[in-house]
């Protein structure tokens, strides 16, 4: 019969990762008294099943020798126990009276215990017809099988539960295992207190709703050596389908020693009641061990191989903070099993970084569960949050003893079915300090879609130095309490540094360079306006560190001149009050100076020369009455003394140009040079309306106005050009100005001209009967119907012209230097002129059509 003692016994010892059990207690040269017929028998004879050479043959764990046992397979959850096994030689044990004739017949008699018909006397049965039992000095046990449905296990971690299919050997279906060294259903045979398993078969079993655990939780085994695998809070619950259904196993069923009288719970003996060998495991110090607490808690001051614990042993156990299992001293443990800390005498560099699956927090106010995404920087999905300094799940790695977090996934973990913490808690966390959330243990349950699923956590430091307990945060100390050498800015003033705040602030009250803050470093600090760093008086800052002013008495760029409190606006001042120089047209009436009234306009009654406006000055003032001014005031000459026209001089003129200057040539420049100086002034004021007008830098305004201004000088005038934005302005600017310039009018139509010409009727009639110029550039913007709208001339229409363009009139003023034939430049129109056209043609194109026309009025 299994001995069921026995088997959770050995499912400690399989399931911990024994390599073999043992009996150092049992000594093979020893003999062992044994009464049977009065003669001693010793050990070396006496066959268990240890695997050591002290007497005793063992299957350890992976290693079942069929040779040793015969096989046999039984369904029921007994085991047909049929082995031959060699009968170990009795020890004195006091048998039952059974009656001497009887035992041996098969059939159970008078004080017969049992009777098998048989001469093996280490089965079931023994020869003198007693039940097999432990303390009975022979030795039972043979190799059997059991077939278990959806078995409940309990892992090497001590968590008790149903079996789910991660990692089997065939989900969801059934197979042979028994072959298969590395199938992981052997682990689960061990915790059942078998060696291995023969058969499996999933799709069945418990599920969710198994009633021992609420979650079934998954194995990895290797070589019948088994590891937890996810947690069992932590897997996802299992579905009905994907638990094991039944699980065959096969193992040692009976005794691995029996002693009889000398069975006892002293070290190194065989076990009294279940006959197993000494184990690590099983409660009583033997002599390989050193302690031997009957659990397998790793961390409970008896490790699972029974040694005491000590540094190094790879278990963290209480006192310690880590334990790494190596002797490397500078890696993320210490030898001392310390976690590394500035102030241990060690430089240390680390950068590690640990996934932590659905783990449980303990929160500032001491609550631990599992965590809740309010607050997450990634709610229902995953995101690296290394960057975000503001991150609350870097409030939950420190937690967990990190510093900081790398990446964070939701969407996992066990929701509001955790059975150790029905509401888990919210996390605000924000510069890696954590506050209480909303909702801790009082608000609604998170959905299980709703909670931390993995969270990345890293620890890194590189530390420059550390020097133990002489780290210190003085003047010279040897390193500072946060394992950094000693630099300027750690706020602490060493030698060589005049000061020191702790900071990269500049312009307070000690430099980046830790020395105290003087006029001229540099360095603009508390109470300086300025601080250039040198010691230029005269720049744009004062060696005294303020910003120079008008009146300071120093010129600094930008003055001309300053006189200090001398600066003056009254006439002959050493300086203006705004620092500059006393001169023609600063308003302020000088000696040598008739008038000065601060503008630069010759066309009022103070001249820019500073001299009172006069008829024979050679600029016409309409408000002194002139109507021309020739520069003379001599008679005969068109324009006589009182700068009145003479008969016949007083004459408006009007120059058509069909050229659009958007392309120029030497000729076209020359034309509309020629134009806006028939008036002969020596200086013209020109407004030029650019209202529909191409203003770029490459359009037909800045085009015209270089070609005047590169001509100018050529043809002896200077011209002022002011632009007209707005066509109702210019009745407003038209008196003022010797030349309208339209230019060519590019976003309109001949409509719109049309109307324009006839709303500026009147203001054109008064400028060219007061000897005005009226010069029009066209090409798309159909300027020519201004003139058409305002009744000026008879045209017809126009025509787009290319190829040549032939001069008529070469003595004509507006043709003046021009080549005879030109090139018709990209943007020419050609007038077809009216009935009642009276203008001069000048220019044509190769069917004779006007390009360029001149009319008098």
């Amino acid at each position: 019969v299994r001995n069921i003692g026995f088997l959770s016994l050995w499912a400690g010892l399989v399931a911990c990762g024994d390599e073999g059990t043992h009996l150092p207690g049992l000594d093979a040269s020893a003999d062992v008294a044994e009464s049977d017929g009065g003669r001693d028998i010793g050990v070396e004879d006496t066959e268990l099943i240890d695997g050591s050479d002290a007497g005793f043959d063992v299957l350890d764990g992976g290693d079942v020798r069929p040779e040793d046992a015969d096989e046999t397979t039984d369904t029921s959850p007994e085991v047909d126990v049929e082995a031959d096994v060699e009968r170990d030689v009795g020890r004195d044990v006091v048998q039952p009276d059974v009656g001497p004739s009887s035992c041996g017949d098969g059939e159970v008699q008078g004080a017969e215990e049992c009777d098998d018909g048989n001469d093996v006397d280490d089965d079931a049965c023994r020869n003198d017809c007693v039940a097999a039992r432990c303390g009975d000095g022979i030795l039972n046990a043979v190799l059997g099988s059991q077939s278990f449905e959806s078995p409940s296990v309990t892992d090497p971690f001590g968590n008790e539960g149903n079996v789910c299919d991660d990692g089997a050997s065939c989900p969801e279906s059934s197979c042979e295992v028994g072959d298969d060294p590395y199938a992981p259903e052997h682990g689960i045979c061990q915790a059942l207190g078998f060696e291995r398993a023969l058969a499996v078969e999933w799709g069945n079993g418990a599920g969710v709703s198994n009633p021992v655990t609420l979650r079934a939780f998954n194995w990895d085994c290797v070589s019948y050596r088994c590891i937890g695998g996810r947690a069992p809070a932590v897997a996802p619950p299992c579905e009905p389908w994907e638990m094991l259904n039944r699980i065959e196993c096969e193992g040692i069923v009976g005794e691995q020693c029996d002693l009889g009288v000398d069975n006892s719970n002293e070290p190194d003996a065989c076990r009294p009641d279940t006959c197993v060998l000494p184990f690590c495991g099983d409660g009583i110090v033997d002599s390989d061990e050193e302690c031997d607490d009957a659990n397998n808690n790793n961390a409970d001051g008896c490790s699972n191989n029974c040694l005491q614990p000590q540094c190094g042993d790879g278990i963290v156990q209480a006192g310690e903070q880590c334990d790494d299992g190596d002797d490397i001293d500078d890696n993320g443990c210490r030898d001392n099993c310390l976690v590394p800390r500035c102030g241990d005498s060690v430089v240390q560099s680390l950068d590690e970084t640990f996934v932590l699956t659905s783990p449980r927090i303990t929160n500032p106010f001491g609550a631990n569960g599992y965590v809740c995404d309010d607050g997450g920087s990634c709610e229902g999905r995953a995101c690296d949050v290394l960057s975000n300094p503001s991150a609350p799940e870097h409030g939950m790695c420190q937690a967990l003893g990190y510093q900081r977090a790398v990446r964070v996934a939701y969407t996992g973990g066990p929701g509001t079915d955790d059975p150790t913490l029905v509401r888990p808690f919210n996390w605000r966390c924000a510069g890696f300090v954590c506050s209480q959330g909303l909702n801790d243990f009082s608000g609604p349950g998170c959905a299980s879609g709703g909670l931390l699923s993995t969270l990345t956590c890293r620890n890194s430091f590189a530390e420059q130095c550390d020097r133990g307990s002489d780290n210190a945060n003085v003047p010279d100390s040897p390193c500072r309490t946060n394992c950094q050498t000693l630099f300027c800015g750690d706020g602490i003033v060493d030698t060589g540094e005049e000061c020191d705040d702790g900071n990269r602030t500049t312009g307070d009250a000690c430099t980046n360079a830790c020395n105290i803050p003087f006029c001229g470093d540099g360095v603009v600090s508390v109470g300086e306006q300025c601080d250039d760093g040198n010691d230029v008086d005269t720049d744009r800052c004062r060696n005294s560190c303020v910003n120079p002013v008008c009146g300071d008495a120093v010129v600094s760029t930008g003055e001309s001149c300053d006189a200090g409190v001398a600066n003056s606006n009254e006439p002959d001042a050493p300086c203006r009050r705004d620092c500059t120089a006393v001169r023609c047209g600063d308003g302020v009436t000088d000696s040598g100076e008739a008038c000065d009234d601060g503008n630069d306009s010759d066309r009022d009654l103070c001249l820019n020369r500073c001299a009172y406006a006069t008829c024979g000055d050679g600029i016409r003032q309409f408000a002194l009455g002139e109507r021309c001014d020739d520069g003379n005031t001599a008679n005969g000459d068109g324009c006589d003394q009182d700068c009145l026209p003479e008969a016949g001089s007083d004459v408006g003129r009007i120059v058509y140009i069909g050229h659009d200057y958007f392309v120029r040539s030497a000729a076209t420049d020359r034309i509309v040079a020629n134009a806006v100086n028939l008036s002969g002034a020596g200086s013209i004021r020109i407004l030029g309306y650019t209202e529909r007008a191409d203003t770029s830098g490459s359009g037909e305004v800045t085009q015209v106005n270089n070609a005047i201004n590169a001509l100018s000088s050529v043809l002896g005038f200077t011209s002022e050009i002011v632009f007209l934005t707005r066509s109702g302005s210019l009745s407003e600017q038209l008196d003022d100005f010797d030349v309208l310039l339209v230019y060519e009018q590019e976003g309109s139509n001949g409509t719109q001209m049309r109307a324009l010409g006839a709303e500026w009727a009147d203001e054109l009639d008064a400028f060219l009967g007061r000897g005005g110029t009226l010069v029009v550039t066209d090409f798309s913007g159909e300027s020519w119907n201004i003139l058409v709208g305002a009744s000026l001339l008879d045209i017809g229409g126009s025509v787009s012209v290319s190829g040549q363009v032939t001069v008529i009139d070469a003595s004509h003023p507006v043709m003046t230097e021009v080549a005879a034939t030109y090139p018709a430049t990209s943007g020419t129109i050609a007038l077809r002129p009216g009935p009642d056209f009276d203008g001069a043609v000048l220019a044509t194109d190769s069917g004779g059509r006007a390009v360029v026309v001149y009319y008098e009025r």
